[in-house]
């Protein structure tokens, strides 16, 4: 294995243990019932370079990569975005080679709920991690997207 692979599958280990990726679940409760781990990806200033237009930009350097090894470790990839699945998106995301599995939805999301997709885990570009500290919320409101920093 390539030192770059290793470091690879560390920042992935990072999101959560992937040797677990596929880890059953015990309950009859639908938010836990069995199914693959899932990473909910945004678009537009996480995949994807902000352009700030409707134009599509172009990846983010070394993303494309450490998704085809979440996705050999067992980790089912939904493109979750405010734009709607387009020809054009998915000619967009074909064209980079980017590896998804579905566009805003996915067969495990537990029926008569919200439109929020269940995932364990959302990488977005406006995405705070809640630690249980209110100061949590102030840091976000204060912080702006990396492609607005200057």
């Amino acid at each position: 294995m390539s030192y770059d692979d290793l470091k690879m599958r560390a920042a992935w280990r990072e999101l959560g243990d992937l040797s677990k990726a596929l880890a059953p679940r015990s309950s009859t409760d639908p938010l836990h019932a069995p199914r693959p781990r899932i990473l909910a990806l945004d678009v537009d200033g996480s995949l994807l370079k902000n352009t700030g237009s409707e134009e599509f930009g172009q990846p983010v350097s070394g993303l494309i990569k450490k998704l085809y090894q979440a996705q050999q470790d067992g980790i089912k990839i939904v493109i979750w975005t405010v734009r709607a699945d387009t020809p054009e998106l998915r000619a967009h995301l074909e064209r980079h080679k980017v590896p998804y599995d579905f566009i805003n939805r996915h067969p495990w999301q537990p029926p008569g709920n919200s439109p929020k997709i269940l995932a364990d885990w959302y990488y977005d570009d406006r995405a705070l991690v809640a630690t249980g500290n209110a100061s949590d919320l102030d840091n976000l409101l204060e912080k702006k997207p990396w492609w607005k920093e200057s």
